[in-house]
């Protein structure tokens, strides 16, 4: 009972995953839908990550992964389509190294900082609105290097005098 119980959130986005497939297919064109089924298949990589179901999980963000990479090929002016690339690889870390594969887990680690240094050199504005989430990968192990300097902002005039 207790793992039925614990399979049914899986089951209703196992079921949303598939929705989303079927629409995808008969509108393969359709950048919004193939988004929407590329973060479906994240959450599901989780929520199995999360369950200790690592072999469906690596299947799912792989999945995910590769979807992105395809939206990232089609309009490379959106970058949000590579950071979300980049999150699929550093989730596929935790259950590819609970599979007994470190060797893959630090290779998607490595990917993932590799994708996340080419966004902060392209857009460090756009990193830097967004450090708290990149950052919370870890550092040192994906090689993530820190942005540029924001440049000084010019001082605007206060337009007030100092009386003594």
């Amino acid at each position: 009972m207790e793992r039925w119980l614990a399979d049914q959130p899986v089951a209703a986005q196992r079921s949303a995953v598939a929705a989303l497939a079927r629409k995808v297919e008969e509108h393969p064109d359709d950048a919004v839908l193939a988004e929407q089924l590329a973060r479906q298949r994240t959450h599901l990589g989780l929520m199995l990550t999360g369950m200790g179901r690592d072999a469906d999980a690596v299947g799912e963000l792989e999945a995910a992964a590769a979807a992105f990479a395809k939206l990232s090929a089609a309009d490379p002016s959106r970058p949000r389509y590579r950071a979300e690339e980049a999150n699929c690889y550093l989730a596929l870390a935790q259950p590819l190294g609970n599979l007994g594969r470190p060797a893959d887990a630090t290779a998607r680690e490595k990917q993932a900082g590799e994708i996340y240094n080419g966004l902060i050199a392209a857009h460090p504005e756009e990193y830097r609105a967004n450090v708290a989430s990149i950052m919370v990968t870890p550092r040192r192990r994906v090689g993530l290097r820190r942005p540029p300097p924001r440049p000084p902002s010019p001082r605007a005039p206060s337009g007030r005098t100092t009386a003594r």
